[in-house]
């Protein structure tokens, strides 16, 4: 017995477009993978002071290469300092960058030599800043005593 097979038209389809599409979204969910693995991270916490005195304001900035930053939080008041999310475990390399504009406080003013202001040049920039840092999986503080 012999069924006649009837041909289905796609307008606007040519029949090479149809596999190519779908090869195109297959290769891209392999590309993408199941999510399982994730490099490891650290969470990082913890203070920066300048002689002796918390940094009342300021961000502190972690360089997994020079010239690109990996991840920065800004100063409390109290010199503290939480990074919003994990990063990959390593080593860093660390500066801090004085605030944008400093405004005049009373806390501050009576640490006048921890105020922003009073920052040394060589902790501005990663390449110059002695400041290191090594994140291990799970929790990471630090504190960062400038002088």
């Amino acid at each position: 017995m012999h069924f006649p097979v009837k041909q289905i038209e796609m307008r606007g389809y040519s029949p090479t477009v149809l596999p190519r599409w779908v090869a195109t979204v297959l290769f891209a969910i392999a590309l993408s993978g199941c999510g399982g693995e994730r490099s490891p991270s650290g969470d990082v916490t913890g203070t920066v002071t300048l002689n002796g005195q918390p940094l009342s304001a300021g961000e502190i900035i972690f360089f997994k290469e020079i010239g690109v930053p990996a991840a920065k939080a800004k100063l409390e008041p109290s010199g503290a300092f939480r990074l919003d999310t994990g990063i990959p475990v390593g080593d860093y390399r660390v500066a801090i960058q004085p605030p944008a504009e400093a405004p005049p406080t009373t806390e501050s003013a009576a640490n006048a030599d921890a105020t922003p202001a009073a920052l040394p040049p060589k902790y501005l920039s990663e390449t110059t800043s002695e400041l290191t840092a090594t994140v291990k999986e799970g929790a990471n503080t630090f504190a960062f005593e400038l002088k």
